[in-house]
Parts: structure tokens; C-alpha cells; sequence
């Protein structure tokens, strides 16, 4: 509330970005502690690394779309907006990914097909 009262709707998106990163470092900690042993291997490192480039190139790939004139002014316009820049933002994804060869895609694809 203290976030929503002053930044409105962006106040919410904060304050949930907030306690997301706070949980992630609690988990971290209480695994740590429990486990007795480091959380972040090599592999672990190497793979959030990746993600992070990969994040980076995406948010330029969006700011570049987002630069360009997208339809807006009504619902629809939003959503076509909204639509174009998921796409995108997920096309990068996986093509980054592709490129990068990250087991964490085909987990995904092979866990999205073993439940039909």
C-alpha cells in the first residue's frame, strides 16, 4: 500500500518486483543454511548469465519496437500493442536461447508436451 498510494498502478508492479526478489533471497538463505552446501554451481552461474544477456538483448529489441509507431489510443490499439511486444519479447527468447544452447528450453517444450 505504501507503494500503491503514491505510484498508483506502477506502485503494485513494484511492490510485487520487491517482495519477489526479497522471497527469491529468503529462499536462497533458508536453502543454504538447510543444505549446507553452496546453491549456485558453475552450471547455475553460467545459466543465469545467459538469461541475463539474453534479457538485456530482449529489452533492447523491445525499447526498438516500443520507438516505433504502434497503434494505441484504444483498448484494442493497446491490445495490439500489447501483443506485438509479447511476441516479440518471447520470439527473442527462444531464439536466444536456441542459440545459446540452454537445456532450460527444451525442458520447457518437453514438459509443455508430456502433459496432453
Amino acid at each position: 500500500l505504501t507503494l500503491i498510494w503514491p505510484l498508483g498502478v506502477a506502485g503494485l508492479a513494484w511492490a510485487t518486483s520487491i517482495t519477489a526478489i526479497g522471497q527469491a533471497i529468503a529462499l536462497t538463505i533458508i536453502s543454504h543454511r538447510k543444505l549446507h552446501e553452496p546453491i549456485f554451481d558453475q552450471a547455475a552461474r553460467a545459466s543465469a548469465l545467459t538469461s541475463f544477456i539474453i534479457a538485456c538483448v530482449m529489452y533492447a529489441v523491445l525499447l526498438a519496437i516500443q520507438s516505433a509507431p504502434l497503434p494505441d489510443g484504444s483498448w484494442i490499439g493497446d491490445a495490439i500493442s500489447l501483443t506485438i511486444l509479447v511476441g516479440a519479447g518471447a520470439l527473442v527468447y527462444v531464439v536466444g536461447a536456441k542459440l545459446a544452447r540452454r537445456p532450460e528450453l527444451g525442458w520447457l517444450l518437453e514438459r509443455s508436451t508430456s502433459h496432453h
